[in-house]
């Protein structure tokens, strides 16, 4: 864990020190909701320099995406991106996420597209 606060974090988000996150948030929303993979912070913390860390789109997204499925639900998508299950909810109602299904009923969880949400988190990744 890194402590220090928000706007150090976007520094090194920003000067390569943190090489992989992303900002999650709703399209309406003003205030980033930023994610940071842990491996990251891993290298960050170790030291680890830049030239060695995996900057690979392809090797990083099944990090992010473990789960080989074409949907997932979104109670799973909300672990994975360490957030909640309202929060993935208004992400596929604001069109940011795609549906893989209808749900059959108010309490299942809806299927999400795994290729939307790599699409998403590549467009939010943060440089």
């Amino acid at each position: 864990m890194i402590c220090a606060p928000s706007d150090k974090i976007q520094t090194m988000i920003e000067d390569g020190s943190l090489l992989w996150a992303f900002d999650i948030r709703h399209p309406n929303a003003v205030r980033p909701y930023i994610r940071v993979l842990t491996q990251s912070v891993v290298d960050y913390l170790a030291q680890k320099p830049l030239a060695r860390r995996d900057s690979n789109w392809c090797s990083v997204l099944p990090t992010i995406l473990p789960v080989h499925r074409d949907s997932l639900p979104a109670t799973v998508v909300a672990h994975l991106l360490n957030c909640d299950a309202d929060h993935v909810n208004l992400l596929v109602k604001a069109r940011s996420f795609t549906q893989a299904t209808a749900r059959k009923s108010p309490n299942q969880s809806q299927k999400i597209k795994r290729e939307s949400i790599a699409a998403f988190l590549k467009q939010r990744r943060m440089l």
